[in-house]
């Protein structure tokens, strides 16, 4: 499996060159008689040192190092009045440890979208492989997230995650949602005996229902099925029915409500949550809340609250989710994550970040799911050194507990630009 994902990363990659080639001499072509904006392409280039105790987190023998990393990537981005298609392909070098200087984290993504008012199509494929330390849970086609993406914690991780989405009647009495999704998670160097590589293999479809034009009411049916290479072949079926409802009251609030019930290895889960959307003076607040109970069990907690706001000087992201989900031994794992993201504007030229990120992993409704706590904390400040070069340096702390605990303390100083070769 693992020479079958990197063949497919390569053929992402390709795809991806090939495929910005061909719409760049298109998009030139339309955009001379459409007066759309021209193609887009962009080199960019980063490099800087890293120095940090414990680069792959590693348990009782730590990770010293100090190299030398240069990410190079390459965007392509084009814009008609109905159609955007956008591609990228990138790589991290470094070297100073071990002689690395092979591509360490390729990465590669094609997006396609199409909307003309009434149909909306879209289409989103990514690549990327990375250190499970660094690696974030990437949503699945089906909303969901993959439970290796919370329980891995050493090696690393390749990602293909591919969806599309084809929706009509988008200003009508009655419209339809279609989306389907394919996902692959494969492990090199993992020493975690309950993660093995896996497949997701996700279908919906959802009715839409508008009976004025502020609110609708959705039913859905949805299906997915996930493979893992264990020893046993283990495969995952959830059947689902969904509704939901949403209503407009003003322009600054809307309420939903969704209930969903699916039926999986372990029974039958229903999910019950409610909450709306707020649009403050200073940002915009949405709720949503509920539990996720199975038959002769207690209820869990689930459901997500999060709020932005982007002023003249700051701007400010913070979410707290909850959710539970199988994992490969069909225990129920309960997945809690805050994170938080801060900027100040100090002036033209300079800003400072900070953001904060932590996660528990554990039992859900059922089984006895070995806890993971993760927590990360970075400052970064940042600098226009002249007007295409900038400057980025600062400070990333990372603690992992699982059985044991390691901890990794970082600091970085990099400079780049970008190098904009079409239009």
């Amino acid at each position: 499996m693992t020479c079958k994902g990197f063949k497919v990363g390569v053929a992402l990659v390709a795809l991806s060159g090939a495929v910005s080639m061909a719409t760049s001499a298109l998009s030139q072509e339309a955009g001379a008689t459409t007066n759309s904006p021209p193609p887009r392409l962009v080199f960019n280039f980063l490099t800087g040192v890293n120095a940090d105790s414990n680069r792959s987190l590693q348990i009782g023998a730590p990770d010293k190092a100090i190299t030398l990393d240069t990410d190079l990537g390459l965007t392509y981005s084009s814009r008609t009045k109905f159609q955007s298609f956008d591609a990228s392909i990138g790589a991290l070098w470094r070297l100073g440890k071990r002689g690395e200087t092979l591509p360490l984290e390729p990465r590669a993504s094609l997006s396609y979208g199409y909307n003309n008012g009434g149909t909306r199509l879209s289409f989103n494929s990514r690549y990327s492989k990375s250190p499970v330390t660094l690696f974030e849970p990437i949503g699945l086609g089906n909303g969901a997230v993959s439970s290796t993406d919370v329980t891995a914690v050493t090696g690393s991780v390749m990602a293909l995650d591919n969806s599309v989405d084809l929706q009509t009647g988008i200003q009508n009495p009655m419209g339809i949602l279609v989306s389907a999704g394919t996902n692959q998670r494969h492990y090199y160097n993992n020493t975690d005996p309950t993660v093995f590589d896996n497949r997701t293999h996700s279908l919906s479809a959802t009715l839409q229902l508008r009976p004025d034009r502020t609110s609708e009411f959705d039913v859905t049916r949805g299906y997915s099925k996930t493979h893992y290479d264990d020893a046993l072949g283990t495969s995952q079926v959830q059947n689902q029915i969904g509704l939901g409802y949403q209503r407009e009251l003003s322009p600054v609030l809307t309420l939903n409500a969704q209930y969903n019930h699916s039926h999986d290895v372990l029974g039958v889960r229903n999910t019950v949550e409610a909450g709306g959307t707020i649009v403050l003076p200073t940002g915009k607040l949405q709720i949503l809340g509920g539990t996720s109970t199975r038959p002769g069990h207690g209820p869990q907690l689930v459901g997500q609250l999060s709020y932005t706001t982007t002023g003249p000087t700051d701007s400010i992201s913070a979410t707290l989710s909850r959710q539970t989900f199988l994992t490969v031994d069909n225990n129920d794992l309960a997945y809690a994550r805050l994170e938080v993201d801060y900027t100040h504007r100090l002036n033209e030229i300079s800003s400072v970040s900070f953001g904060v990120v932590a996660s528990h992993s554990g039992s859900g409704l059922l089984g006895t799911a070995s806890p993971t706590d993760y927590r990360s904390l970075s400052l970064t400040y940042t600098r226009q050194v002249t007007p295409v070069w900038s400057l980025r340096a600062g400070y990333l702390y990372r603690h992992l507990h699982e059985s044991n605990s390691a901890t990794s303390n970082a600091f970085f100083v990099t400079i780049g630009r970008d190098f904009v070769l079409l239009p």
